[in-house]
């Protein structure tokens, strides 16, 4: 597989995590107070999610590499068919407790 070393800035990679918490997220019941805490994307969520997969702030010299910008936009889709699928349960993606998404790391 090939892998491209794309910088990202922390309030992107936030967003991104909310919006998919968001598409995922299991509805609520009518009616039922819900006693579960809301995925918020917190600085400190960000920090753990930087320091879990030993990310680091790089500076960026000369053009910055180019994004796959049609391949973002059909992905949450794609991951959303494959969970439906694999019939995969909310609380087995995400995690409102500690990171708010699971997800597997390629090495």
């Amino acid at each position: 597989m090939n892998h491209k070393h794309m910088p990202i800035d922390g309030n992107t990679l936030r967003e991104k995590a909310l919006s998919l918490y968001v598409l995922f997220k299991p509805p609520a019941e009518v009616g039922q107070p819900s006693d579960k805490k809301e995925f918020k994307a917190s600085q400190g969520w960000l920090n753990s999610f930087r320091n879990r997969f030993s990310l680091k702030n790089v500076q960026t010299t000369g053009e910055a590499a180019s994004a796959n910008e049609e391949a973002a936009k059909v992905y949450p889709e794609q991951l959303k068919k494959i969970i439906e699928q694999k019939g995969y349960l909310p609380e087995q993606v995400f995690n409102t407790d500690e990171t708010g998404l699971f997800w597997k790391k390629n090495t």
